[in-house]
């Protein structure tokens, strides 16, 4: 639905946001053009944090100029002083919980009531992680009465699932819970990228099934109007692997089933993996053990769209998660890799939502990422497929684009809207 009768007024608070430009970042930056290219009014506030994953880049750059005069940044500084502690003790008293992050949570409450009296919003939409990105529309929400809806891309901080964390048991401490039951609670509706995660953060949370009934899974959205470059057929079978490949998303499985594959086919000028991005700090040696350095194309870190412009160049996108018992997360690099519409190998834990959704729709193969023979074979097809031809008839994932466009994803959140009566600007 796009036109006047389309248009919500929406004030979105993202902690992750452009134009620090990490994964987080992208998720929420592509909801926000979706909602701007649609019509929408939005006002975004955000924290200036640097976080510790790969970053495509610190300044504004397109796509994401639209969102600069949308965006307003509460800037996040990790030294501490004696005036600091007041601040903070503050921040608890109004806002009622004394959590990491409270004391530029309530700078974000502040502005957020600021803007709506200046031009009341319909709707706020609180994006997470970290956690505290649902406390400030909290502290809103109360004194404003509108209607709140929460998002989790992650479980809650310290409950991650092994090997990332401890799992549902584990971390958080008595007011870190008490603040997360406190939002199951309170938010109008609560939203997930996939089933599976919404299940895991259900148990994490104390109370958490009382979300069941007024949650919907909406899968991140992919960038609208990005147009791929075409892709040409080279003489090597070339695999693109996006962001960090490394830590608990190790690489050694599928440069396992490479050097094996390479040498059992006799591939070794065919088969090559292409990094775009940053050397994880195990690929070298790894490499260097199995005899397949010279099969490794380090492209270098570039912004967003250069990245993805590169794995549509590639003839198969390759997403490897953490071996995991089960695969909760939508990570968003998949969502990325659908845009360009090539095949994509999901080295994935067996029960999982990569599995699941290749499984369903095609796309791609998911292998198995505890099993270096699970992804041979899976390279094996691939390869075979490439070589006569019908790789992209077979496994394109061009298929999967309609689960992740914009008007789709954006015509579930209207479904949320009308459900809590949330009008336009005027309605």
């Amino acid at each position: 639905m796009t036109g006047d009768k389309a248009k919500f007024r929406v004030l979105m608070f993202a902690p992750r946001f452009m134009p620090i430009c990490n994964p987080e970042a992208i998720v929420n930056a592509k909801l926000a053009l979706a909602m701007l290219e649609a019509g929408w009014e939005l006002d975004v506030i955000s924290r200036g944090f640097v976080g510790r994953c790969y970053e495509y880049g610190t300044q504004w750059c397109e796509p994401w100029l639209p969102l600069q005069a949308h965006t307003h940044e509460i800037p996040y500084d990790m030294r501490r002083s004696w005036r600091d502690a007041l601040t903070t003790a503050g921040s608890i008293l109004r806002l009622g919980h004394p959590i990491s992050g409270c004391r530029v949570s309530a700078r974000e409450a502040d502005l957020g009531l600021r803007l709506h009296r200046q031009r009341p919003y319909g709707v706020i939409l609180s994006r997470a992680s970290p956690d505290v990105g649902h406390l400030a529309p909290m502290k809103v929400a109360r004194e404003t009465r509108l209607p709140w809806i929460a998002n989790w891309n992650d479980p809650p901080s310290g409950q991650m699932p092994p090997p990332y964390g401890r799992g549902p048991s584990g971390g958080a401490g008595f007011f870190h819970r008490r603040f997360l039951s406190r939002v199951a609670r309170e938010a109008s509706w609560h939203t997930f990228p996939c089933d599976r995660l919404a299940r895991y953060i259900r148990a994490c949370i104390p109370g958490g099934q009382i979300m069941e009934a007024k949650s919907t899974t909406i899968p991140h959205v992919s960038l609208g109007g990005y147009q791929p470059p075409s892709h040409v057929k080279g003489p090597a079978f070339v695999l693109g692997h996006a962001g960090l490949l490394g830590g608990h998303r190790h690489p050694g499985t599928l440069l396992q089933a490479i050097a094996e594959l390479r040498r059992q086919k006799g591939l070794q000028d065919r088969l090559r993996l292409r990094i775009v991005g940053r050397e994880g700090p195990e690929l070298a040696g790894l490499a260097r053990e199995l005899g397949i350095e010279s099969c490794i194309e380090l492209a270098g870190d570039m912004d967003y769209v250069h990245s993805l412009d590169a794995i549509a160049r590639c003839d198969l996108a390759v997403a490897v998660d953490a071996p995991c018992e089960e695969g909760v997360f939508l990570p968003s690099k998949f969502v990325d890799y659908i845009r360009t519409g090539r095949p994509i190998l999901a080295v994935t834990p067996r029960a999982g939502t990569l599995s699941d959704i290749v499984s369903a729709h095609g796309g791609g193969i998911a292998a198995d990422c505890r099993s270096y023979e699970s992804v041979r074979s899976a390279l094996e097809t691939l390869y075979a497929c490439w070589e006569d031809g019908t790789l992209e008839d077979r496994y394109g994932s061009v298929r999967l684009q309609r689960l992740v466009s914009p008007g789709i994803v954006l015509g579930q959140y209207e479904t949320i809207f009308r459900r809590l009566g949330v009008r336009g600007p005027g309605g």
